[in-house]
């Protein structure tokens, strides 16, 4: 994990909080009590993350992870699973992805 100044996990569910807290990780949020943007923000000195990795299905966690990035030249990696039952767990479909971009591009600027 290190390599980065600050690793932060974010999470819905306590009990993989709990897990998570055996491995060299310096912050860890419970989403379903906190605000996520509003803590990472507050970590980072209202700058935001420099690399953000968001790997589930929910649309409101791909969102808050775009909001948490750090402005211009840093990476916010969006990738949802398939629902059960999918075959691509790496497709997005058109409207998504369109959101994400829109978001994206007046997140950028």
């Amino acid at each position: 994990m290190r390599g980065a100044e600050k690793v932060i996990l974010i999470d819905i569910n306590q009990t993989r909080l709990d897990m998570a807290s055996k491995f060299d990780i310096d912050y860890l949020i419970n989403s379903s009590e906190k605000d996520p943007v509003e803590e990472v923000l507050r970590l980072t000195n209202n700058i935001g993350a420099n690399k953000v990795i968001s790997a589930n299905p929910s649309t409101i966690a791909q969102q808050q992870a775009i909001l948490m990035t750090k402005k211009k030249w840093n990476s916010c990696i969006l990738w949802r699973g398939a629902k059960r039952g999918g075959t691509n767990r790496n497709r997005y479909k058109y409207y998504s992805l369109q959101w994400i971009m829109d978001l994206w591009t007046l997140w950028s600027q």
